[in-house]
């Protein structure tokens, strides 16, 4: 429900728009002006809805999507040696741009569903209000929640005329409305279903029991979701929203005792302590916990004092993180012949570990090559040193010695790592080209950029070249990207 995709029937010149664009310059929408979007290839065009504000007044299922008279998209020219702007295709100029359109958005084939948590005590004490808080609910779409209802079903006999008149009346669940204690009768257990909808059309709905007692004990909440899910590399951070409410209608959350525990299988683990000064929280540095395992916190929160008391937990599951392969040097490379590359692979690394990559992280490694140009071969017996290749194909750094016959010959080598128990991995992919022995060889190198790959919007991009050319040889180099629309002369530096 972020984006919504504009498919044309035939690859594009693009409008002659860059990669990244907004969407008013070639379509009309409910916020295109404030929309980006992005050609994901020459035929497809991923809009992300954005508002000023908020995307609820954005464009929606049924909403009208225009293609702008001034947008001058026509067929790509397919000749080859063609840069995009049909420099290849004669009289390209002439060609027919697409006819100015108007479409209604379709809602996706599988929609977003609402997945409702509510964050409310328990057990009440017989001068406490409800608050049903469904903030940590998701499924929403980015976009305020287009329909809500809460109903109750209590014992049998128990009149519910009062508290289900009050709760048809609500009409908005943020903040969270409190129902007041006189609607609930001591000694009663209610069952509340809360039903969410989205823009899409979808709607979940979630349970929550809760028994009203005749004493005044501690209310005790841990909002959010009653299942967090998380990993190794992640803190565990809970916060508790706990106190007593008197029947004059006043709270308070002093001299309340909290004590916090951490079990998994039923037993309780003594030696992982929270390490949070204040005691209504609860935190977990990083790797305290371990992968693939189910835990319960649970807080009892009492009156100093007083043997009344109240508690909560919730569930918490560390699924597995990932293995990152890593290859140093970037993701093309060239060399000359009769000459060795060292593909290094050793600072790939197991999300579930601290401080450690490689071998010294438990990471197996296996190394392979294919032959992609001139012509295709699935081994690269003839482009490398067989026998160096074979050697060090089970190790971190791969050891690539080229024929002096290799001239002119492309291969992808690839490294899949994988953990010591073989249930997961990753892989990353190198283009190797074989140069003559005169050619300059090329490397970029990304330092401030993560292993991923990625970056944020805002996010300086540095890239270093290191170019390699034969003793008494000089040369020019160029940069280029693929985006005309970025200009790279103002942040060279030699």
């Amino acid at each position: 429900g972020s984006f919504v995709s504009i498919v044309f029937s035939a690859d594009t010149n693009r409008g002659n728009t860059a990669t990244s664009f907004v969407c008013s310059a070639l379509f009309d929408f409910a916020c295109a002006a404030t929309s980006k979007c992005q050609w994901t290839d020459a035929a497809t065009v991923r809009a992300t809805i954005q508002g000023t504000a908020s995307a609820d007044s954005c464009a929606h299922p049924s909403s009208l999507m225009t293609l702008l008279g001034s947008a001058v998209i026509k067929a790509r020219c397919q000749v080859a040696g063609d840069t995009g702007n049909g420099n290849a295709c004669p009289k390209y100029s002439t060609w027919a741009t697409v006819a100015p359109v108007q479409l209604t958005m379709d809602a996706p084939a599988t929609a977003l569903t609402p997945t409702i948590a509510i964050s409310a005590p328990s057990v009440l004490g017989g001068c406490d209000g409800l608050s049903l808080d469904v903030s940590g609910s998701s499924g929403s779409g980015g976009r305020s929640w287009t329909g809500s209802a809460i109903t109750v079903s209590g014992v049998q006999n128990a009149n519910l005329t009062a508290l289900t008149s009050f709760l048809g009346g609500i009409t908005v669940l943020t903040p969270p409305p409190v129902i007041p204690a006189a609607l609930f009768a001591k000694g009663t257990q209610y069952n509340f279903a809360v039903k969410l909808c989205n823009f899409l059309g979808q709607c979940g709905v979630g349970y929550h029991q809760v028994l009203v007692l005749s004493d005044v004990i501690p209310s005790v909440t841990l909002p959010g979701a009653a299942l967090r899910t998380l990993t190794r590399k992640d803190s565990l951070n809970l916060a508790s929203s706990a106190f007593v409410a008197t029947c004059d209608g006043k709270k308070s959350s002093a001299g309340l005792a909290y004590k916090w525990s951490l079990s998994s299988n039923g037993a309780q683990l003594l030696s992982t302590a929270s390490t949070s000064r204040d005691a209504s929280k609860y935190l977990l540095p990083a790797f305290s916990l371990s992968a693939g395992v189910f835990y319960q916190v649970s807080l009892s929160v009492s009156v100093a004092g007083s043997t009344q008391s109240s508690s909560a937990s919730v569930q918490v599951f560390v699924q597995p993180g990932n293995i990152v392969a890593v290859v140093v040097g970037g993701s093309a490379r060239t060399m000359r012949v009769s000459n060795t590359l060292r593909l290094d692979s050793s600072t790939s690394y197991d999300e579930d570990q601290s401080g450690v990559t490689g071998v010294a992280a438990g990471l197996v490694y296996s190394w392979s090559c294919v032959q992609t140009a001139p012509t295709f071969s699935d081994s690269c017996n003839t482009v490398f040193n067989s026998a160096k290749l074979q050697a060090s194909s089970s190790l971190p750094v791969l050891e690539l010695t080229s024929l002096s016959t290799a001239a002119g010959v492309s291969c992808q080598v690839t490294v899949t790592v994988t953990d010591a128990q073989e249930l997961r991995s990753s892989s990353a992919s190198v283009s190797v080209s074989v140069l003559p022995e005169l050619a300059p060889v090329v490397s970029v190198a990304a330092p401030n950029v993560a292993s991923t790959g990625i970056i944020n919007a805002g996010q300086l991009l540095q890239l270093s070249g290191t170019i390699s050319v034969p003793a008494s040889y000089g040369g020019n180099a160029t940069w280029k990207v693929s985006d005309a629309s970025i200009d790279l002369s103002g942040g060279l530096v030699p």
